[in-house]
């Protein structure tokens, strides 16, 4: 989507040199990104790069702007070409020509990274969790199943099983209901992305100076018992009440709310069906319940 090309551990030669580099380098981000550092909370360590962490950053972020630029340059040597045509990269450089001043390369860089690092072990991890919760509640999971199947039988015209496309998704409301279930009960971020305070604020009575961080906890949100019946459970069924949607609509919010809400929202949701799709139709349920040996 991003580049043109599919990166995977069969890759062989240059590609899977480049696809293990790409692959090394999200993992260390991530690391990265969830390590304890003293010197977050006792700022005198930066001085001393206490455990080496500025350092390892540095390296790290280097390697990535090398091997994001690359990309770039590919791109701008092949312009024209099929497979380099509808990309993220390709529209970004095309806004570049329009808006140099703003579309400069560091920013083209800045977010492809941010797809990269938001939409990877995001998704991965929700996906597991999907999955783990459906296959612990049987009867669930044979009901998205057939949510799936129902919408592959084969049409007047064939006798063959179609393939499912992604705009089919908007009509498999028991599975969109498993989505939204699975992001309020086992969000990626139960403590959402953290913010800062741009000035001195009142929140729920304490009082916030300016350039605080600012930590929403999502995990607490999503299982009030106020606001969900039977909060700790996992039942897709609660999203099929319309009279209720309502009230949840401000108290759910795994990708955030307002003017910092995730810009990934609504592809996050499209990733997180395609990657469902395969393992819940009738064909490969009998392979996912081993894989997960349940």
């Amino acid at each position: 989507m991003m580049t043109g090309k599919r990166f995977s551990e069969e890759d062989e030669g240059e590609k899977e040199k480049i696809s293990s580099e790409f692959r090394e380098l999200v993992v260390e981000i991530l690391e990265l990104s969830a390590a304890d550092n003293p010197a977050d909370f006792l700022p005198a360590l930066r001085w001393y790069d206490y455990k080496g962490y500025i350092k390892r950053a540095k390296r790290v972020g280097e390697k990535m702007d090398s091997l994001l630029q690359g990309f770039l340059d590919e791109h701008r040597a092949n312009r024209g070409r099929m497979e380099f045509k509808n990309t993220m990269i390709a529209h970004l450089l095309d806004s570049q020509e329009k808006e140099p001043h703003y579309y400069n390369d560091v920013t083209i860089k800045g977010l492809i990274l941010m797809m990269v690092i938001g939409g990877t072990d995001t998704s991965a991890l929700t996906v597991e969790w999907a999955m783990s919760n459906l296959l612990n509640h049987p009867q669930v999971f044979e009901t998205t199943r057939q949510n799936i199947d129902a919408h592959m039988e084969p049409s007047s015209s064939s006798s063959n099983r179609r393939l499912l496309k992604e705009d089919d998704q908007v009509n498999m409301d028991y599975l969109n209901n498993v989505v939204s279930e699975t992001l309020r009960l086992c969000p990626v971020a139960p403590l959402m992305v953290p913010h800062f305070s741009s000035s001195d604020c009142v929140i729920g009575g304490f009082d916030i100076p300016r350039d605080t961080i600012v930590l929403v906890n999502l995990w607490a949100i999503h299982r009030d018992p106020s606001v969900w019946d039977d909060p700790t459970s996992f039942k897709p069924e609660r999203f099929e009440r319309r009279d209720q949607l309502g009230q949840y609509s401000s108290k759910m919010m795994p990708f955030g709310l307002g003017r910092r809400v995730c810009p990934g929202l609504g592809l996050g949701r499209r990733v997180c069906h395609v990657r469902w799709l395969p393992n819940c139709s009738s064909e490969d349920s009998r392979i996912c319940r081993l894989f997960f040996k349940i």
